[in-house]
C-alpha cells in the first residue's frame, strides 16, 4: 500500500511540473508595425483668387476665417491629381475669381487642392436677367381686364370670413 501512494504521489507531482512546463509565456517579440500615415483630412474653403502661380502651381486666395470673422490669405497647391469644375486647368482661373476649394494638409503642411471648382459670374447674370421676363409674363397672366396695376377690382374686395 505504501509503494502505491508512493507511485501515486510520484505521478501527481509529475503531471503537475509537466503542466507548469507546457504554461510558460512564450516570448512575444514585438516587431514594430510600419505606422500607417492616416488620410490626410479633407477640408474646404470658399473665397476670391488674389493671384494664380503658374509656374509653381500654387493658387493665393483670400477667405473669410468663420471662426474669428477675419479674412485671411491661404496658398494652395495645385498637383496633376486636381480636378477641376467648370475650367479645364489652372491657367484658366483669374485673380478676383471665386472659387470652392477642396484640400488636404500634406505631411510637409502644405494645402494641396484635391477639387477647384471656380464659379462663373455669367450664370448669376443670366438668372437676374431672366427674372424680369418672369415677372412680366406673371404680370400678363395675372392681368384682369379693365384692372390697372396698383387697382384693387370689386372681385378681390370679396374676402372671406374665417
Amino acid at each position: 500500500m505504501r509503494l502505491k501512494t508512493i507511485f501515486i504521489l510520484t505521478l501527481a507531482v509529475s503531471w503537475i511540473l509537466i503542466g507548469l512546463a507546457f504554461c510558460e509565456d512564450e516570448v512575444n517579440t514585438v516587431v514594430p508595425a510600419e505606422e500607417a500615415q492616416p488620410a490626410p483630412e479633407i477640408q474646404w474653403v470658399w473665397g476670391e483668387v488674389v493671384s494664380v502661380d503658374t509656374n509653381s502651381n500654387q493658387l493665393n486666395i483670400k477667405y473669410l476665417d468663420y471662426e474669428t470673422d477675419i479674412e485671411k490669405e491661404m496658398v494652395i497647391g495645385v498637383s496633376d491629381k486636381t480636378i477641376f469644375e467648370n475650367v479645364k486647368s489652372l491657367e484658366e482661373i483669374k485673380p478676383q475669381d471665386t472659387v470652392s476649394i477642396d484640400y488636404a494638409v500634406a505631411s510637409d503642411g502644405k494645402n494641396i487642392a484635391r477639387n477647384i471648382s471656380v464659379e462663373k459670374p455669367e450664370s448669376i447674370g443670366e438668372s437676374q436677367q431672366e427674372k424680369p421676363a418672369e415677372n412680366q409674363e406673371l404680370k400678363k397672366e395675372n392681368a384682369v381686364e379693365g384692372v390697372q396695376p396698383g387697382q384693387v377690382s370689386s372681385e378681390d374686395n370679396t374676402q372671406s370670413q374665417y
